[in-house]
């Protein structure tokens, strides 16, 4: 909206130029250590857009062509034709001159004047008809230059404004289809909330059956561990009284012997005796 408001205010300004009041005014300025009477006016476009439409004006309208005689060695703000017939201003030859300046913050001053001879320039007192002719120039020249350059500032200008128009509706469409991406990610990390809830509650529900299947494991192994401690119990005892039989039988069989042994002795007593 800045950038529009901006071209819509140079446009009103615009406006505005083309409604000036153009002043044609006899003044002096320093040319070659001298001074000499000039028209001058004052116009808006810069100083070098106005040397070059008032050269095309002159060579359209006169034949004159100042653009072929420029002071290479001077200011390349004047421009002159020597040795030409412009009847409107003299019936002799005259040398044409036009300058054009432009000041730092203002508009361009053209200023137009001529000689017929070395030094011999044409002034107001001497040759009010050719200044009248010379200020005419000036405004024929205006009147037809300037409509063609604000035609061609608006013409610009409404391209500026319909460039930023385009721009502003790219950035219009830019900032939806981001929006839209924003509406698409967040829709996205809500899902993946949601998600990530589902899968913390598998993760919590698998701890849960971990620890369940931990506490399963420790009771089997204590099972196990009793188990374990039964068997070997049970063994112990198995073979301690394995070893006790065992000791008994042998107790056993020992008295066996010693009673064998002792009817022997009793039967080889008796035997002896006889």
């Amino acid at each position: 909206m800045k950038y529009l408001m901006t071209i819509t205010i140079a446009i009103l300004f615009t406006g505005m130029s083309l409604a000036q009041n153009l002043e044609f005014e006899i003044t002096k300025i320093e040319f070659n250590d001298e001074k000499v009477e000039v028209v001058q006016t004052n116009l808006e476009p810069g100083s070098d857009e106005v040397r070059e439409a008032f050269e095309n004006y002159m060579d359209d309208t006169y034949g004159v062509d100042l653009d072929g005689k420029k002071f290479l060695f001077f200011d390349k703000g004047y421009i002159m034709a020597e040795a030409i017939n412009v009847p409107e201003i003299s019936d002799k030859n005259i040398t044409l001159y036009a300058k054009t300046s432009e000041s730092k913050n203002g508009p361009t001053a053209l200023n137009i004047f001529a000689s017929t001879g070395n030094s011999n320039w044409i002034t107001d007192n001497e040759n009010p008809g050719a200044f009248k002719a010379m200020k005419n120039i000036a405004r024929k020249f205006t009147a037809d230059y300037l409509p063609d350059y604000y035609n061609s500032e608006i013409k610009k200008a409404k391209e500026a404004v319909a460039n930023l128009e385009s721009d502003v509706n790219d950035m219009k469409d830019e900032i939806e289809d981001n929006e839209n991406k924003i509406t698409t990610k967040k829709d996205e990390i809500e899902e993946l909330k949601k998600e990530n809830v589902e899968i913390e509650g598998v993760i919590a529900d698998t701890e849960r059956k971990i620890e369940k299947a931990k506490k399963a494991v420790g009771n089997r192994k204590s099972d196990l561990d009793n188990a374990e401690e039964t068997f070997s119990n049970t063994k112990t005892s198995k073979e301690e009284k394995a070893d006790d039989k065992e000791d008994g039988d042998e107790d056993r069989n020992d008295k066996d012997t010693d009673d064998e042994d002792l009817d022997k002795d009793e039967k080889d007593d008796s035997s002896n005796k006889k």
